[in-house]
């Protein structure tokens, strides 16, 4: 009976991971498309006004960076007014803002990026100054002299959103850090690269973004405030069919977590920040695939968001299971417990080397581009499954958890760009 039972697991087994593979072959797509050319846009017609919106409680540590990498970029200064918005009237980073003439904004209350940002583009619509875009940055992003020429490009393109980049500044700093890092290679050169060229919707994550002004003329305000408020207008922008883009020639670097412990906290949160988004537009743009012309494919992929991920992450949990429950089984009734041993073994051993896979691609994918030791290299290969892996435990600590908030994490690395390169 139990090599039946067996038997049928393993049929069924196969059958949902084949499901499974099929609705993400399109993912495979986008990594293929990523190894291609450049994406690269005409020059720009005009130099449109950007209003550049750094969030920055507590970064007095790393600002300064930002700031002098604002100051060398090699667009006309005229067009670009920065913002700071700090929490604290007494937050160090607003002496280190003034120094450099920028425009400090103070909100008390901010509960996530989003009330931050909010808070600046209420003050901005409040007052006279009028801008094409808004470009965000964190207080530890550090963008390369032509950052804005090339986002400037994109805009006047008629793209209503874009995201640049993004690099690292630590890849060499363990493990945690080059894991990090590869997330980002992940989402922008195996995702949005391939996005960008099929026309696909981007999706966004983090900062090194542009927000065109028309997008939130209807609110005159932030609307974005989940604790993921990228991911947010990600799903913003396929429900009301908005063009995004993929700005792969403005670079810009940022500090990724060294510490397992600070890793887990920001992914928790990107994890409980995805599901209040999902919630809050998986629905409506559910409806809208029906009700609405245009943007079909990228509307039909984002009803089943990570779906499909899941179901194949559940259905191999759930045979390895199974292999344990039979090896128990087989050990009670006295029969031989190493076939569903070495079930176990293979199916583990499947499961690391397609992660390593990933790692090596998503590595190929870099290399031109990121600063990586031969050692870190290695590292981050056989490291970088188990990285992912620990999504599993953190996924399910943010359904399991009620509140999960926007944390400070403490960034120290500090870095300078000159004509494109680190110094």
């Amino acid at each position: 009976m139990i090599e039946n039972v067996a038997n049928t697991s393993r049929l069924v087994f196969l059958l949902v991971l084949g499901v499974s593979a099929v609705l993400c072959l399109h993912r495979v797509l986008y990594a293929i498309l990523g190894f291609g050319k450049m994406i690269k846009f005409k020059t720009a017609k005009k130099d449109h006004r950007f209003a550049i919106l750094i969030p920055a409680r507590n970064e007095s540590k790393v600002i300064n960076n930002l700031l002098d990498a604002l100051d060398r970029q090699d667009y006309d200064k005229s067009k670009l007014d920065t913002y700071v918005i700090v929490q604290d009237e007494n937050d160090v980073t607003i002496n280190i803002a003034k120094k450099h003439g920028v425009k400090v904004i103070v909100e008390p209350n901010q509960k996530c990026k989003g009330d931050a940002l909010d808070a600046a583009i209420k003050h901005i619509y409040a007052g006279e100054e009028k801008y094409d875009a808004f470009l965000i940055f964190d207080a530890d992003n550090i963008p390369v002299e032509n950052f804005v020429t090339e986002i400037n490009k994109a805009l006047d393109a008629g793209y209503d959103i874009g995201i640049g980049y993004r690099n690292s500044k630590n890849w060499n700093d363990g493990w945690v850090a080059s894991g990090s890092a590869l997330t980002f290679t992940i989402i922008n050169t195996l995702s949005n690269k391939g996005r960008t060229k099929l026309g696909v919707s981007n999706i966004f994550s983090g900062t090194g973004y542009f927000v065109k002004e028309s997008v939130l003329a209807q609110f005159k305000s932030w609307p974005f405030k989940t604790l993921t408020e990228d991911y947010e207008i990600s799903l913003y922008s396929i429900l009301n069919n908005l063009k995004t883009t993929y700005v792969e020639s403005a670079e810009y670097f940022d500090e990724q977590p060294a510490k397992f412990k600070v890793s887990s906290k920001q992914r928790k949160r990107w994890v409980k920040g995805y599901m209040m988004s999902r919630k809050k537009y998986a629905g409506k743009i559910a409806k809208s695939f029906f009700t609405q012309k245009g943007n079909k494919w990228s509307k039909f992929e984002h009803i089943f968001g990570v779906f499909p991920l899941v179901l194949l992450l559940v259905d191999v949990i759930l045979y390895l299971l199974l292999q344990i429950a039979f090896i128990i089984w087989a050990a009670i009734i006295k029969v031989s417990v190493w076939r569903y041993v070495w079930e176990f073994v293979i199916v583990l051993a499947a499961i690391y080397l397609v992660l390593m896979i990933i790692t090596i691609v998503a590595l190929l994918s870099e290399r031109k581009r990121i600063d990586i030791s031969a050692k870190s290299v290695i590292t981050a290969i056989f490291a970088n499954p188990l990285f992912l892996v620990t999504y599993i435990p953190i996924a399910i600590a943010a359904l399991t958890s009620k509140n999960v908030s926007w944390e400070a994490i403490e960034h120290n690395k500090t870095m300078d760009i000159i004509q494109g390169k680190k110094v």
